[in-house]
Order: structure tokens, then C-alpha cells, then sequence
């Protein structure tokens, strides 16, 4: 559940998970190994991430998890945004940063491999209970889809 301190209004919240290692594997000689280098970590804190020991988007809360920069701990960098997630979106497949994120109050899942591969899958009981159901509306239209990063770009200038 995502807490917001501040003016809300009725736009979009996302958030977004940077896996740094994996965190279900056992560390080799004591040291889990990292999936990105400190030049990308270096990138995404300067971006606005924080240390997060989350896996999922579906729980990175607002304002981060409050962890210090001892990335040792840290399983993810993680990052919130109210409205505009189409800029983080930008920076992560501009720089071909793998990712998770989820959009629209959670009702969009968006993963990217770092590469070329960007899947969208669209959770409609979310989106019933937030926007009511249309008698003869099609449920499973684009329930989910696996892309190229050039044709996601393309759909979401």
C-alpha cells in the first residue's frame, strides 16, 4: 500500500524496481553478485532511486524504504512518482537499465530485460473497481503483450 503525504489528486502513481542482485541466489565467498554495474547505480541515485530490500513494485512505498547507501543489504533501487511516469520509463530504456514497474494505480505491470524486450500486462479487476464497467466491453483486448522497445517508444511518444 503506497502512503502519500502532501497534496494528492487524481493522477497517476508508479513505481519502479532496479534489482541489484538477485536476491534468491546464495552469495559466493560471502559477496552476492551484482546485476548492474556502480556506474548504473551512480546513474539511477543521481536519477532520484534509493536502496529499497524490495523485489516487487507492487511495494515500494513512497519517500523509499529509508535505507542508507550500504548497498550491501539493498536487494533493489527503487523509485516512486505521482504523475509523468513516462520520463523514468525514458531514462531506464534510454539507458538500458532492466526494470519493473507498475503504473496507473497498479492496474499496468511493465518489465523491460535491459535489451529489447518490454512485456505489459493490464490487471482489469483494478481497473473495473477504479473505473466502473461498460456493458459490452471487451475484458482480455491487450490483457497483456510482449513488445520491442522501439514499438513501446513508438506507442507512448
Amino acid at each position: 500500500m503506497k502512503i502519500r503525504n502532501g497534496f494528492i489528486s487524481n493522477s497517476s502513481s508508479s513505481s519502479f524496481v532496479v534489482l541489484l542482485r538477485n536476491y534468491w541466489e546464495a552469495p559466493v565467498d560471502g559477496e552476492f553478485k551484482f546485476l548492474i554495474d556502480s556506474d548504473t547505480i551512480n546513474k539511477l541515485l543521481d536519477y532520484g532511486f534509493r536502496y529499497g530490500q524490495t523485489t516487487s513494485p507492487m511495494t515500494v512505498e513512497c519517500g523509499g524504504d529509508g535505507l542508507t547507501e550500504d548497498s550491501s543489504v539493498a536487494a533493489s533501487l527503487c523509485y516512486s512518482v505521482i504523475c509523468n511516469e513516462y520520463e523514468p520509463i525514458e531514462f531506464l530504456l534510454a539507458n538500458g537499465i532492466a526494470f519493473k514497474a507498475v503504473c496507473h494505480y497498479g492496474q499496468e505491470y511493465l518489465e523491460y530485460d535491459g535489451k529489447n524486450r518490454v512485456v505489459l500486462a493490464f490487471n482489469f479487476g483494478e481497473q473495473i473497481s477504479m473505473y466502473g464497467f461498460e456493458e459490452g466491453k471487451e475484458l482480455t483486448t491487450k490483457s497483456s503483450r510482449v513488445l520491442t522497445k522501439k514499438e513501446y517508444l513508438n506507442e507512448n511518444p
